[in-house]
This record gives C-alpha cells, structure tokens and sequence, in this order.
C-alpha cells in the first residue's frame, strides 16, 4: 500500500508542476467568436480557457508548458483530446499539441493558432 501511495503522490506532482506556472489570468475565462454566442453556453464555438486548460465544445487539453513569446504573445503546450475522433486503442484521440495565444483591443479580443488554423475570439462578460 505504500508503494501505490508513493506512486500516486508521484503522478499527481508530475501532473501538477508540468504547467506550473500555467497560462497568465489575462487569458482566463471565456471566449466565443461572438458576444451573442457568449449567452449560449453550449456553443460550439465557445472556449474557455483556465490556469492549465484550454476547452473547446467537445474537444480541448491540459497545458503541460508555458513561455512567453517576444512580442508578448503566449505559447503553450498541451494534451489535446478530441472525443469525436477515436484513436487506435479506441479511446478519444489524444495528441501533444502547441497552441499560441496573443490578446489585442485592452484584452478583449483573442488570436488562437494551432497548426495552419487561426481562430479569433472576443471575452464573454
């Protein structure tokens, strides 16, 4: 029994620690392509995005790193996992991902790019 609570207490701090510092709070919250699609929290189209999080509709991730880019943008890598596609052992598709992030208009609008697609998105109040 000790040997599996060590175990755990190893995972559970290598999960924690991976994105230690996690995405910064100017990011958090959530996003919609739309201010009228922020009123429907079911939208496929919404985001929301925590500490070490980013969650899409039906698909999304944990963050496992964080670093600032240059021009004050965020790049960050994470565990993304689509339910709608399976993978090999027929679970979810899970794949390592990166995602990099930058905010404009005071914060109000986000730019998302991952691979060759751009999504913009503007904060729900």
């Amino acid at each position: 029994m000790n040997r599996i609570s060590r175990l755990i207490g190893v995972v559970l701090t290598t999960s924690a620690c991976a994105g230690a510092q996690g995405l910064p709070s100017a990011y958090r919250g959530d996003w919609n392509h739309t201010l009228e699609g922020c009123a429907d929290r079911e939208s496929f189209d919404g985001i929301s995005i925590t500490r070490d999080q980013v969650q899409f509709y039906e698909a999304g991730g944990e963050v496992t790193a964080v670093s600032t880019s240059n021009d004050g943008g965020v790049e960050a890598a994470f565990t993304w996992t689509d339910v709608n596609v399976d993978g090999p052992d027929g679970l979810p598709l899970s794949l390592e991902k990166a995602i990099r992030l930058s905010l404009s208009d005071g914060g109000s609008h986000l730019t998302m790019q991952m691979d060759d697609i751009v999504w913009t998105a503007v904060r729900c109040r």
